[in-house]
């Protein structure tokens, strides 16, 4: 297994457990990876593959342990909305890194993860890139959520939307970082 943490990392994104055993790469995480780095952000993909779900989380919270992130990324579809709510409680309990999540479902309806005692931070709408990035870049105390494009956030008992953020130029997005996972799992035959 390939976890490729590494101290006091920028951010870390969890492949789900729900699809450890899927022959599909994270692309999602993949370019979004290849971006920050080229931008000289230190991030980790953490993507197990046991068959056994419990064994896959332990070893996503070995490696938060281990890789002390400032943020955390999850992706969710509808189809594994709560296997993704799950390990963010789990990660909540372990970790005090600001949980992300993005991908179709948040970015349709961030109202069902954002919430009174939510493990979710920020939703990150649409394109992340570029909004990982300017998280990432002001990620101190004085941070106004309310003046980043393209995420949501829960806030005095109420989810605020920020506006859209503009389609990025695809030039702009770099290389997958192959390198952050196990390449051998996915070429196997």
């Amino acid at each position: 297994m390939n976890i490729n943490a590494e101290n006091n990392i920028d951010v870390m994104f969890v492949v789900s457990p729900a699809n450890s055993q899927s022959v599909y790469m994270p692309f999602y995480f993949l370019y979004l990876a290849g971006y920050l780095e080229k931008h000289g952000f230190r991030v980790s993909i953490v993507n197990p593959h046991h068959k056994k779900a419990e064994d896959n989380i332990n070893d996503i919270l070995l490696a938060i342990d281990t890789g002390n992130p400032r943020f955390i990324g999850l992706a969710a579809f509808v189809t594994d909305f709560d296997a993704v709510a799950a390990l963010a409680a789990e990660i909540k309990k372990k970790s005090s890194a600001k949980i992300l999540v993005g991908n179709a479902h948040p970015s349709i309806t961030p109202e069902d993860f954002l919430y009174e005692g939510s493990p979710f931070d920020i939703v990150v709408r649409g394109e992340g890139e570029q909004t990982v990035k300017e998280l990432l870049a002001g990620s101190g105390k004085d941070m106004e959520l309310g003046k980043i494009p393209g995420i949501a956030y829960f806030e005095n008992g109420a989810v605020k939307i920020t506006k859209n953020r503009e389609l990025m130029d695809l030039a702009e997005c770099g290389m997958p970082a192959y390198h952050k996972i196990d390449m051998r799992w996915y070429q196997r035959p």
